[in-house]
């Protein structure tokens, strides 16, 4: 409703959002919930305010109350959003998938990161399961149109999520979430990406898109020692 109002939180000054935070500072969670969600009530009945007012002043309580509890509140509508384009349903109807997909590989050649679209796998003989077994894979860089050698080893799939600095997450790399580490992994109990915490034996159940601010140190690949230890 803001957004059709017209209303942006880029009209925010840190000073109107500053005092918006230091509101909450005597009050409970509670109170300062019911503060936020009587806005409309007592702007309409106390201050005959306009319904446009009226949302500006509920959306910078929001900010403010989520500042005051050190919630990042634009990585959480970013994250929101980029979900909203990728989930296949929506409102019960069937969409054309919007999920980008890509992947990652070290070159062979160079040492460096190639991105783009997975090419093929080469074959390297089969195990005595009947499993084909290989160490190459080629992936396609549509930004140089070029085909080039990966380690299959280092292949990994973009998650659909980005960090709090918007870096793209890739399967393998290395989180810190809070003041712990992780490695991003692919969960095959939820069929979808989640954290492993290098005290944890296996990969967690909490989805990777319910983690709040995520930052890319690294991934397993460049830096395996950075999971030796829990800690940043």
């Amino acid at each position: 409703m803001a957004g059709l109002r017209n209303i942006s939180i880029d009209d925010f000054s840190g000073e109107m959002i500053y005092e918006a935070t230091e509101s909450c500072n005597n009050e409970t969670f509670t109170e300062s919930i019911y503060a936020i969600s009587t806005i409309p009530i007592r702007c309409e009945y106390e201050y005959d305010s306009l319904l446009e007012n009226q949302l500006n002043s509920m959306l910078l309580a929001i900010f403010g109350f989520a500042k005051h509890l050190n919630i990042d509140l634009i990585w959480h509508v970013e994250q929101k959003m980029r979900y909203n384009e990728l989930r296949e349903n929506k409102h019960g109807k069937v969409l054309i998938m919007k999920r980008e997909i890509k992947f990652r590989g070290k070159s062979i050649d160079t040492g460096k990161w190639i991105y783009g679209f997975l090419s093929f796998f080469y074959t390297a003989g089969r195990n005595e399961n009947g499993l084909i077994l290989t160490d190459k894979a080629k992936i396609y860089s549509p930004e140089d149109c070029r085909c080039d050698d990966v380690w299959a080893e280092t292949v990994g799939q973009f998650t659909g999520l980005c960090d709090k600095n918007g870096k793209e997450i890739y399967e393998g790399d290395i989180l810190v979430c809070g003041q712990w580490i992780a490695l991003v992994l692919w969960n095959k109990k939820l069929a979808t990406f989640a954290l492993q915490f290098d005290f944890e034996k296996e990969v967690g159940m909490k989805p990777l898109g319910e983690w709040q601010t995520m930052t890319i140190v690294s991934n397993i690949y460049d830096s395996p020692e950075l999971l030796k230890g829990n800690k940043p």
